[in-house]
């Protein structure tokens, strides 16, 4: 939305009801059986991730850089230019603070506290697109956000501040 905002296009938020204001887009979903058996796959893709979060937090415009770098394909047809290096790192800034350690006020990345599993769960009940409210922790797990959480965060910051494109 914010690419498409840059290029002048005006948007007015679609949704006004607050419940709707928590969402599981940003979460990993796998087989409970999966997670059990191999917790350190799961643990050290989340962990990835964050540390991608800082990283871009830090220095979105070597965030897009490197994206360009792995999938060339994503750049714009006009090329790496400082106008499209520009939006792009302004798009990917828009991300920033819903992606931080905290985004939602607990410290950490990846935490997404119990109540606004509930609250969003009864958004969709009572707008009918969930038939009827099932216990979260039939679906949803933090059990793994503390390790997910055990990095060298400084180290991320630092690299951040001194990449330098090659």
């Amino acid at each position: 939305y914010k690419q498409m905002e840059l290029s002048g296009i005006k948007f007015e938020k679609v949704y006004k009801d607050p419940r709707a204001d928590t969402s599981f887009a940003g979460s990993i979903v796998v087989r409970g059986e999966d997670l059990e058996k191999r917790p350190q796959v799961f643990i050290g893709l989340a962990r990835a991730i964050a540390k991608a979060q800082v990283f871009q937090g830090v220095n979105p415009t070597a965030s897009v850089l490197l994206h360009w770098k792995v999938y060339p394909q994503s750049m714009p047809r006009g090329g790496n230019t400082p106008d499209a290096l520009k939006k792009a790192a302004t798009v990917a800034s828009v991300r920033i603070p819903i992606q931080s350690r905290n985004a939602f006020g607990t410290g950490k990345f990846g935490d997404l506290p119990a109540d606004h599993v509930k609250k969003f769960q009864d958004y969709l009940v009572a707008t009918k697109q969930l038939p009827k409210a099932i216990d979260a922790q039939k679906y949803y797990t933090n059990a793994l956000i503390s390790k997910i959480n055990d990095f060298d965060e400084a180290a991320i910051v630092q690299a951040a501040k001194n990449y330098k494109q090659k």
